[in-house]
C-alpha cells in the first residue's frame, strides 16, 4: 500500500467511526495552500462514497501577501474539478491577533460552505501532539488534555491520525505560512525545539500524546454521562473539597462551554458555601454569570448587575454603561433600511412580550437569524453571520419576557417578532453606537 493509499483508508475511517460522517455527506475543505489542507483536500476527494468533496475556501486574513498560498490552493481545487472560493477578513489592530484570525476565519469559511456540508480542516497528528503540550505547559485539567476533537458540530479534522511529516511526503504542490517559523509564537517554538526533542526519546512521541487525547475525551464522555445523571439537584454539603470543586466546575463547563473559567477567587469562596451546606448566599463568577449556593445546592443564572443589564418595562429611556437606550411604542410605519440598522430595531407591538431586557450574550442563548427558520446557538448564528465570537468582548443582546433574542450588539435585528405591511403598532428601540456596545 503506497502512503498516499494508507493516508486515504485512514481518512475513510475517520469520516465514518470518529468524525461521524454519513456517507455521501457534502463535505467543504479549508484550504491555506499548505502542505496539511491540500493533502487533506486529495484524500477527500478519494474518499468517495464516503464523502463529496464539493469545494475548496482559502482565507485571506489581511496581515501579509497570501499571494502564493491563494495560488497553490487554487491549483488544488482545479486540479481535483471543486469550486474556489476565497474571502478577505478585516481584524482589529488591537487585542490577540491570533484568537481574532482564528474567529473570523471560522466565521467566513461557515459562511461559504455549502449548507448542510461538513467543514474539513487539516489537523494533524503533530498539530493534535502540539496542541495537549501547549495546553501541559500553561497548566490544564482533563479537559484540557482532550486536544483537538475529530468533530465539533459541523467542523471535521479527518487528519488527526496523519502526521504532518506524512502530508508533505505526499508530494502535492504546497506552499508554506512563512509565519510557521517565526519564534514569536509558543507553538512555533515547541514545534521547533520541544517535539524533536521527544522525538528522539520516542519516535512514536506524537502518537503516544495523541492516545492520551483520544483517552481523555472518550473517559470525559463517561463522565459528563455520570455528573448529568447526578442533576442539578445533588447536594454537596459534607463531600471533599476535592469533589466539591470538581463538579462545580464541571457544571459550569457543560453548562457554559464556549465561555473562560470563572474567577478563581470567586469560585473558591463558592465552593466554601457549597462545602459548609451554609443558607443561601449568591456569588458574581464572572462573564455575566452568577452562581448560586443554597444549603449545599449549586445553581447558576445570568448577573443581573445594572451596570451589565437593564430591563425595559415600557416606552421611555434607559441608562446603559454611561449610554441611553430609547424604547418609543405608536403608529410610526419603519422605512426598509430602518428595519435592517443595528442601532435601529422596530417590532410588532402585538408580538411583543414585557418587559424586555438587555443583558450580555450568552453561550446558552438561541437566535434565529433573519432569513432562517432554525434555531441556532449564539456562536453558530453569529458565525453564520461572518462576524466574530470573542467570548472575552461579547456583544449585549435584547430579549423579551418568553427569553426569545430579539437583536444583538453589532449584528441587528433577527427574524422573531419582525413587523409587516399590515403592523399597527410598533415598538421602537435606538441603541446608541450599537455596534460597540459590548459588556
Amino acid at each position: 500500500m503506497s502512503l498516499f493509499e494508507s493516508v486515504v483508508d485512514r481518512v475513510r475511517k475517520n469520516l465514518s467511526a470518529r468524525c461521524q460522517v454519513e456517507p455521501g455527506t457534502a463535505v467543504f475543505v479549508a484550504c491555506s495552500g499548505g502542505a496539511d489542507s491540500v493533502a487533506l483536500a486529495y484524500a477527500l476527494s478519494k474518499a468517495s462514497p464516503d464523502c463529496k468533496l464539493v469545494g475548496v475556501g482559502f482565507i485571506d486574513h489581511g496581515l501579509r501577501d497570501v499571494s502564493l498560498e491563494r495560488k497553490a490552493a487554487q491549483a488544488c481545487a482545479l486540479r481535483l474539478s471543486v469550486e474556489f472560493t476565497e474571502r478577505r477578513v478585516d481584524l482589529p489592530q488591537a487585542g490577540n491577533v491570533q484568537q481574532e484570525a482564528r474567529d473570523a476565519r471560522y466565521a467566513a469559511l461557515e459562511s461559504m460552505a455549502p449548507e448542510g456540508a461538513c467543514i474539513a480542516t487539516g489537523h494533524t497528528l503533530t498539530d493534535q501532539a502540539e496542541t495537549v503540550l501547549q495546553r501541559l505547559i500553561r497548566g490544564t485539567g482533563m479537559r484540557g488534555l482532550q486536544g483537538i476533537h475529530h468533530r465539533r458540530g459541523r467542523w471535521i479534522r479527518p487528519l488527526l491520525d496523519v502526521s504532518r511529516e506524512e502530508t508533505r511526503a505526499l508530494g502535492f504542490d504546497f506552499v508554506d505560512d512563512p509565519t510557521n517559523v517565526t519564534s514569536k509564537y509558543s507553538r512555533n517554538r515547541l514545534r521547533e525545539q520541544v517535539l524533536p526533542l521527544l522525538l528522539k526519546e520516542n519516535p512514536r512521541a506524537e502518537a503516544a500524546i495523541a492516545t492520551t487525547a483520544n483517552q481523555a475525551q472518550a473517559e470525559l464522555e463517561l463522565v459528563d454521562i455520570i455528573v448529568s445523571l447526578l442533576g442539578d439537584d445533588l447536594e454537596l454539603s459534607g463531600l471533599p473539597t476535592a469533589w466539591v470543586h470538581t463538579i462545580t466546575r464541571w457544571k459550569y463547563q457543560d453548562k457554559y462551554p464556549e465561555l473562560p473559567p470563572p474567577r478563581t477567587r470567586a469560585i473558591s469562596n463558592l465552593i466554601d458555601h457549597l462545602q459548609a451546606g451554609e443558607a443561601s448566599r449568591t456569588f458574581s463568577i464572572g462573564h455575566g454569570l452568577r452562581a448560586k449556593a443554597d444549603a449545599g445546592r449549586l445553581s447558576f443564572s445570568t448577573d443581573d448587575d445594572s451596570r451589565r443589564s437593564v430591563v425595559l418595562h415600557g416606552p421611555g429611556a434607559y441608562g446603559l454603561k454611561n449610554e441611553v437606550i430609547k424604547v418609543h411604542e405608536g403608529g410610526y410605519k419603519p422605512q426598509v433600511d430602518e428595519i435592517e440598522s443595528a442601532s435601529v430595531v422596530f417590532y410588532d407591538a402585538a408580538d411583543i412580550v414585557w418587559p424586555l431586557t438587555i443583558r450580555p450574550l450568552q453561550s446558552s442563548d438561541y437566535i434565529v437569524p433573519i432569513g432562517s427558520d432554525t434555531e441556532l446557538s449564539a456562536r453558530d448564528a453569529i458565525r453564520a453571520s461572518g462576524f466574530s465570537w470573542n467570548s472575552k468582548r461579547r456583544k449585549n443582546v435584547l430579549i423579551d419576557g418568553l427569553g426569545r433574542v430579539l437583536w444583538v450588539g453589532g449584528m441587528g435585528r433577527t427574524s422573531i417578532a419582525a413587523p409587516t405591511e399590515h403592523t399597527v403598532r410598533c415598538v421602537v428601540v435606538t441603541f446608541p453606537n450599537a455596534s460597540d456596545l459590548l459588556i
